[in-house]
């Protein structure tokens, strides 16, 4: 090979490695706002339902009741049921939600992690068990876990709230919430990881 030859091939070695550092650069920042934005949404979840929980009963009434006059328009179901579905499911779409921004928050911060240690350490890099392990017990065994406190911890809190009761009904049906929040990260987590196996095949 001559000097220009060896020359050559430096500057285009020099140059993909500086075209690496520049996307893994990008790739870093956009795991940063990822993670910024997801944690902020769910301070966010959590701060309305802690609002929610700290309005006396017949506050909270009137608020449902607005809904059930405006389903009662197109059912004929009474009132009194109308209302509670009203509750049950307001409690379960906010830890739906709850759930699902946790997890979101968890994947990004793993992400986060993982990049760094791919970065400064070639220790678990390679193995593909540890990693799909970890994978899960950080995007939903803990989230649904941290879901699951934060309900119990909102019936507490209504046990001291004028009207408000603590009942293990509505910490089952917040659970439920968090599960399927955290299961719609873990499934789509799945179908894209599966899309792009795929695609490389």
């Amino acid at each position: 090979m001559s000097m220009a030859d060896r020359i050559d091939n430096k500057k285009n070695s020099m140059d993909n490695n500086k075209d690496n550092l520049s996307v893994k650069k990008i790739q870093r920042k956009s795991h940063n706002i990822r993670f910024v934005a997801y944690l902020t949404i769910t301070i966010i979840i959590m701060i309305f339902i802690f609002f929610q929980s700290s309005l006396p009963a017949d506050t909270s009434q009137e608020e449902s009741d607005i809904i059930v006059r405006f389903l009662s328009r197109f059912t004929d179901r009474d009132a009194e049921l109308l209302s509670f579905i009203v509750r049950k499911l307001a409690h379960f779409t906010e830890y739906t939600l709850l759930g699902l921004f946790i997890s979101l928050t968890a994947k990004e911060h793993y992400n986060k992690k993982r990049y760094h240690e791919e970065q400064h350490s070639e220790k678990h890099y390679h193995d593909e068990h540890f990693h799909k392990g970890q994978f899960l017990i950080r995007i939903f065994i803990i989230p649904l876990i941290c879901g699951v406190l934060y309900a119990v911890s909102d019936e507490i809190h209504q046990r001291f709230v004028p009207g408000r009761s603590c009942e293990l009904r509505d910490v089952l049906i917040d659970t439920c919430g968090v599960l399927l929040g955290v299961l719609i990260v873990n499934i789509c987590q799945h179908l894209i990881a599966r899309k792009k196996k795929l695609k490389h095949r």
